[in-house]
């Protein structure tokens, strides 16, 4: 019942509907949460450049790899949805980077919103997510290896972050997005003072060329992580730019017409006597809109066309109306007969 109530407010198909809460079942998520899920997801595809099953899958697999909550994957969505609106790259290409990230970034004590931004920012740099994956578990296990260690390596990451190595101990796993920033900052600082950032990071122990490509494009694009960073946190907790994108992205004549074909579909489905009647009204109104589609192919037919259509709403608005106060006068009769039934 609630998917096919679902069918009725969005312009998706209830066999996609279906779909999607089958893929959240298959990806863990609980029953509770699948409706939720669904909504989410045909929301997100609906006002993005992500199919549905797409959708369905990255959002299911990013909210297992970084440990979101059930409740919490609408959050995710719109994080995504909202730095997409800023970024340079697509929905559909954050997505693809935050997947291949997801588990590195988790491990690392990335937020799921952090490893969105971190993802953003990439995507928005051109860096490909196969690639992505690898130089950034190689990068945090380089940091992650320096904070167990301790001694000149740990002390030589503190001096490039501008920090102490106690601080960076006592943050990297908790807050390693701000640790992160700060060395990010800190070899931008020594790019722009003229020192040589290949050969600072080859003595740090980043020696792939794609690394060392990686951190660069971030250190001279600092503002895009940055915004990047604002983008997923602001949307993460406030949690409703994808729904408001999704309520100005829906609002044309084509979402509407295919919101009122699922409700027929939704009313067809229960098999009731309204079926007959509906059908037939139907039929009429095909017929009428295929003379008004005739006449408007005139520019007095157009004319003429358009101000039938104001009278035609404002009739319809009168008898909604009229068809809501008899509906209440005939429930309050019979409530009030059912009373003195009981009285009885």
């Amino acid at each position: 019942a609630e998917l096919v109530g679902l069918s009725q407010v969005t312009p998706i198909s209830y066999n996609d509907i279906t779909a999607v809460a089958s893929l959240g079942a298959q990806l863990g998520i609980a029953n509770n949460n699948l409706s939720g899920f669904t909504q989410t997801v045909t929301q997100f595809s609906a006002t993005t450049d992500v199919t549905v099953e797409r959708t369905a899958m990255a959002l299911g697999r990013i909210a297992q790899l970084t440990g979101t909550a059930g409740g919490e994957i609408e959050n995710l969505a719109s994080s995504i949805y909202f730095t997409g609106i800023n970024a340079v790259a697509t929905e559909g290409q954050i997505l693809g980077v935050a997947e291949q990230i997801a588990t590195t970034g988790n491990l690392a004590g990335f937020t799921n919103h952090e490893i969105i931004a971190l993802s953003s920012a990439l995507a928005s740099l051109g860096v490909a997510p196969e690639a992505a994956r690898g130089s950034f578990m190689r990068i945090f296990q380089n940091i992650r290896t320096s904070v167990d260690e301790g001694g000149a390596a740990l002390e030589r990451f503190a001096q490039i972050s501008g920090t102490s190595a106690q601080h960076v101990q006592e943050n990297w796993g908790t807050n390693s997005q701000q640790v992160f920033t700060e060395f990010i900052q800190g070899m931008e600082g020594l790019a722009k003072s003229g020192q040589n950032v290949d050969a600072v990071l080859k003595d740090m122990g980043i020696y792939q060329v794609r690394d060392i490509n990686a951190i660069k494009l971030l250190l001279n694009n600092t503002e895009v992580h940055l915004q990047a960073q604002t983008d997923t946190a602001q949307a993460y907790k406030e949690n409703s730019a994808l729904s408001e994108g999704f309520a100005l992205q829906t609002d044309t004549l084509v979402d509407a017409l295919l919101r009122l074909k699922n409700n027929f579909m939704a009313i067809t489905a229960e098999g009731s006597g309204f079926t007959d009647v509906l059908k037939g009204a139907i039929n009429v109104l095909n017929q009428v809109l295929s003379v008004i589609a005739n006449i408007s192919q005139h520019p007095i037919g157009r004319f003429f066309v358009g101000a039938a259509a104001a009278v035609a709403l404002a009739v319809t608005a009168w008898a909604s109306c009229h068809v809501a106060v008899n509906l209440a006068r005939g429930g309050l009769a019979a409530y009030a007969t059912a009373q003195a039934g009981l009285m009885k």
